[in-house]
């Protein structure tokens, strides 16, 4: 997936490297299971309705070292899981016991970009084991794994993405300066990131509650294949024969407003083939044209009530109506300079319609990100902002207005923003 892609969601996850896992309720079986846990991870698997099994339901952890910088294309390494199960009628709660670090195949080396250790990102997957042998089998080529992965703690690709998902995280050095991921301010050892639906995350206590939603389609399987996401510049392409839109598209679900005056960039919609230009994307009853370079479309949406239809050939048309949130009133103006290694206090009077607020610093120089932070609040203080890349920055607000879902796996992401550049000296 595009970094820009991976940057909404948090979702987009590369090449399956390699799989651990610990122990849950029960006996542990395998890889590092010495000693007492050093972390452990608690929540619930869901479902939306009330869902018994026969089938026992085993949890594993994905590692996807790709997404931060392994190698592209490698195949899934190992897969260890714990002996017991879940079985019965769900929701159902869990605990899920770490005794070390990923195997050391799952874990990307911070040498190359300037920093020191390690780090990799996972995915708690649900799953009922096809073949027995008390563990999560990893799907290569066009053959899909014998196991019939059930739900993951990210969210189902064939499905609109839930309010709320997670990853686990883990980190044994220091990132180099310009790692893609510095403003994420990853812990030391296990981590646990909250995504929010087209908004981006945030750490959260190791101890919070993790949802698995257990939606039990052939696209989550997806997750369990040495080749899905592969290709971070296609990453809608199927792998082991599963088509992770299940015949579907997705429409991409972002529409940002930072000047009124100005076109913004609406998304557009994905099948397993890629983008689709031939799809009909009208915005208040104008017709959009499709921008290649772009993969989307422009438009120009009002604030307050828009509404948004698309016709994909070969599926029924959908339509999705949002409000766009008007525009954000900062008490002071973002300055032109800052001296490096100070803070940036923002404050702002209250957006109507808006529940969450999105500050972004990135590098004016290769675009990584410097500072990432979310809140429910008007105000926010950015972290100590380090001179890079020629010390110029850009810094950006997001008012992330309520989205609008179909009931395919499309959505509309409504946000007003406000953005300047800032030269840091020094």
């Amino acid at each position: 997936m595009t970094k820009r892609a991976m940057g909404k969601q948090g979702l987009a996850l590369a090449a399956i490297l390699a799989l651990a896992a610990g122990a849950g309720c029960g006996p542990a079986a395998g890889w590092n299971h010495h000693g007492p846990p050093v972390a452990t991870l608690r929540g619930q698997m869901q479902a939306d309705s009330e869902v018994a099994t026969e089938t026992p339901v085993m949890l594993a952890i994905a590692w996807f070292p790709n997404w931060v910088g392994g190698s592209p294309g490698s195949g899934a390494r190992a897969a260890v899981t714990q002996e017991a199960t879940f079985r019965g009628s769900f929701p159902v709660s869990f605990s899920f016991d770490l005794y070390g670090p990923p195997p050391p195949e799952a874990l990307v080396d911070l040498a190359p970009e300037g920093g020191s250790g390690h780090m990799s990102f996972g995915v708690l997957i649900a799953f009922e084991d096809g073949n027995g042998n008390g563990r999560l089998d990893i799907g290569t080529g066009s053959n899909p794994s014998p196991d019939r992965v059930v739900g993951v703690s990210t969210h189902d690709p064939s499905l609109t993405a839930p309010p709320i998902s997670f990853y686990v995280t883990y980190l044994d050095g220091q990132m180099g300066p310009t790692n893609e991921f510095l403003g994420y301010h990853l812990p030391r050892g296990f981590g646990l990131r909250k995504v929010y639906r087209g908004v981006g995350g945030e750490m959260v206590p190791l101890d919070t509650s993790i949802s698995i939603q257990l939606t039990r389609t052939n696209a989550v399987g997806y997750f369990a294949c040495a080749g899905a996401f592969a290709n971070l510049d296609a990453f809608w392409e199927p792998a082991c024969g599963i088509d992770q839109y299940e015949g579907g598209y997705h429409f991409e679900d972002i529409v940002v407003v930072k000047d009124p005056n100005s076109p913004s960039w609406i998304g557009g919609a994905l099948d397993a083939s890629g983008p689709i230009a031939g799809a009909v994307v009208e915005l208040n009853g104008v017709g959009l044209s499709w921008v290649p370079e772009a993969a989307g479309y422009y438009g120009q949406p009002a604030v307050g009530p828009n509404d948004l239809r698309l016709a994909v050939p070969g599926h029924a048309p959908e339509q999705l109506s949002f409000t766009l949130p008007g525009p954000i009133s900062l008490h002071q103006p973002i300055p032109d300079t800052l001296p490096a290694s100070s803070t940036l206090s923002l404050s702002w009077d209250p957006v109507p319609g808006v529940g969450m607020y999105d500050l972004r610093v990135r590098s004016l120089n290769d675009g990584h990100l410097i500072d990432y932070q979310l809140t429910t609040g008007t105000s926010l203080v950015t972290a100590p902002l380090p001179f890079t890349g020629g010390g110029q920055i850009l810094v950006t607000l997001h008012a992330v207005g309520q989205a609008a879902v179909s009931a395919r796996s499309s959505s509309v992401i409504p946000i007003s923003s406000v953005a300047k550049s800032v030269t840091l000296t020094r």
